[in-house]
């Protein structure tokens, strides 16, 4: 989870401070790093603290809240901000990012 923290700090860093398209497409491979370890940091919790008969549930619910609710909470104030503030929005992405990538110390 950390790892995928950090790669979206600096992802979204990065875009705030250039828009031309080489640089964005490179920044968005990023985006394998940011996704891939942070899924893998959740299943990797999900597998240590959830009953193995309500793992599916888990999964389910970790996937609509996640994806549906956490996304769709989110663009709406992220297209606000973009509006406002330009590319200095993605400011906000990375600060998202760095709240999900602080370390956990409950084990």
């Amino acid at each position: 989870m950390v790892l995928g923290g950090a790669a979206g700090i600096l992802r979204w860093s990065l875009s705030s401070l250039w828009t031309g398209l080489p640089f964005i497409a490179a920044l968005q491979l990023l985006h394998a790093l940011t996704f891939g370890a942070s899924h893998l940091g959740a299943m990797y919790f999900l597998s240590r603290t959830v009953r193995p008969t309500a793992s599916a549930s888990a999964q389910s619910v970790y996937a609509a809240v996640s994806s549906g609710l956490g996304s769709g909470l989110v663009m709406p104030l992220a297209d606000a901000l973009y509006a406002d503030y330009g590319r200095r929005a993605y400011l906000f992405m990375a600060a998202l990012s760095a709240g999900f990538s602080a370390p956990s110390y409950s084990e």
